[in-house]
């Protein structure tokens, strides 16, 4: 069980006081960001949608039991991945004095921003989506406010990294959001990856028909009234490995 042998946890980084090393970039394009992804037929950025809805769903409700472990370095109140100087709004994630509550628009925007930054299909995101639910499922309650960001990344890395022909270094998805997440380091960006992997036991599901059940099912979800509705074609290489735009 969980609670008898947990997996193991990285040791939170060592911070020193220095001056922040990265710009803080303008909040406008990040709403632009949210905006032009809500209002795209395009299937990535309707499977984008699903996903918030998906992600949504996996929150505690306000009377579900409290988790009986979770990782230092995925818990935001231990190590927030945000410092003063991020454009990103921490309180909604790490301050939550009743479960469940978590606002909706706060998590359909975390999830546009991280599929807008690391360019991800609809293949990617149906996969992130799978790697959440498997590491909630081993590590019941695991998924909390102030557990998704980090979470969320890691299983996006993953996926990203799982479905693309080349090599993506774990850098590059750092420097994706360094603007962002301005109190994360290269290496503690990749410890954050490494701990997902650590609680799912290095298995990842490989079996193709799960994820073209969860891309369909995220594009149904992420479908708005009136939307042309391009379910026949969805999983074709041509479309679902088609990135967001």
């Amino acid at each position: 069980m969980l609670g008898q042998c947990a997996p193991y946890s990285w040791p939170l980084p060592y911070t020193t006081c220095v001056e922040p090393h990265h710009p803080k970039v303008e909040t406008t394009d990040l709403w632009e960001c949210t905006d032009r992804i809500l209002a795209s037929e395009s299937v990535a950025s309707t499977v984008c949608r699903g996903v918030a809805v998906a992600v949504n769903a996996l929150m505690p409700s306000a009377d579900a039991p409290a988790p009986t472990w979770i990782p230092r370095l995925l818990d935001e109140r231990e190590w927030p991945l945000c410092d003063p100087h991020s454009p990103l709004t921490s309180f909604p994630w790490v301050v939550q004095s009743t479960p469940g509550l978590l606002n909706t628009h706060s998590v359909r925007q975390y999830v546009c921003i991280l599929a807008d930054r690391f360019r991800m299909s609809a293949c990617d995101l149906a996969m992130a989506v799978v790697l959440l639910e498997a590491a909630e499922h081993r590590c019941p309650q695991i998924v909390q406010p102030y557990t998704l960001r980090p979470l969320l990344y890691a299983a996006s890395v993953v996926a990203r990294k799982l479905t693309c022909d080349n090599c993506i270094p774990t850098v590059e998805f750092y420097n994706a959001t360094a603007d962002l997440f301005t109190n994360v380091t290269p290496f503690a960006a990749a410890r954050i990856e490494e701990q997902l992997l650590v609680l799912l036991d290095w298995n990842v599901p490989m079996d193709s028909k799960v994820y073209d059940v969860y891309t369909t099912a995220l594009y149904d979800a992420g479908l708005w009234p009136g939307q042309p509705n391009e379910r026949a074609t969805l999983l074709s290489d041509g479309v679902c490995n088609t990135e967001i735009v």
